[in-house]
């Protein structure tokens, strides 16, 4: 299976993108320090991302076949019913931006990395998003990230990684035994082309979460899942 590889995504990183996340001020002594961080990131950092186009070839009950890889998901094999070919990925902050961070001394710039890495992370995301839409000419777009229901939980990890071939040699990024991605910074997740749309979000129970993009629905949630 054919993947394709970006590692010289341009990037904008600015102090003021970062800076509102953080609560920091602009013409403060932490603003000139965040401004100085960004600088230094924005020196050596590489955001990366890696996909490839995986043809279904089973669809069972509460699985789908993807190549010769089968992944158990009863709210995937609803997702994709209407589609033959789905966009496995991995995006990341990428390794330099990873040894710099871990570099600083300063537990407080440590904090103030890891918004740096969403940021570049960010990057990666939008940049395979944007090839996606506009060179393969696919329509509106919705991704599944294992681990985030338990429809689809973590330990299908290392079968999405295994559709993407060696994935530590193309963009840096490795799997731990508990299946945590390094750099940290990293997100992993299925692409596919849809026109109700989909978010992990809408069936998710789960209460105070920070990166909450859309409230739960709970007609969503029986309806994929059932009551």
């Amino acid at each position: 299976m054919e993947t394709i590889v970006f590692d010289k995504i341009s990037f904008g990183l600015t102090a003021d993108a970062v800076a509102p996340k953080l609560h920091i001020e602009r013409d403060t002594d932490d603003y000139r320090d965040l401004e100085a961080l960004v600088r230094d990131a924005a020196a050596v950092a590489r955001p990366k991302a890696i996909y490839a186009v995986s043809f279904i070839e089973d669809r069972g009950e509460s699985h789908v076949t993807l190549g010769s890889v089968r992944m158990e998901s009863h709210v995937m094999v609803r997702n994709f019913q209407a589609v033959h070919r789905v966009f496995p990925y991995v995006a990341t902050c990428g390794e330099e931006a990873e040894s710099w961070s871990h570099a600083l001394k300063d537990p407080l710039f440590g904090w103030w990395a890891d918004a740096i890495k969403i940021e570049l992370l960010g990057f990666a995301i939008a940049h395979l998003n944007a090839h996606l839409k506009d060179s393969l000419r696919l329509g509106k777009l919705s991704n599944m990230n294992p681990g985030s229901l338990p429809d689809w939980p973590i330990t299908e990890q290392p079968k999405l990684f295994s559709l993407l071939g060696d994935v530590k040699a193309a963009i840096g990024v490795t799997l731990t035994e508990s299946m945590l991605m390094l750099p940290t910074k990293s997100v992993s997740g299925i692409y596919f082309q849809t026109e109700s749309g989909y978010e992990n979000c809408e069936l998710c129970t789960r209460e105070g979460c920070p990166g909450r993009r859309k409230p739960y629905d709970k007609e969503k949630h029986d309806a994929l899942l059932g009551s």
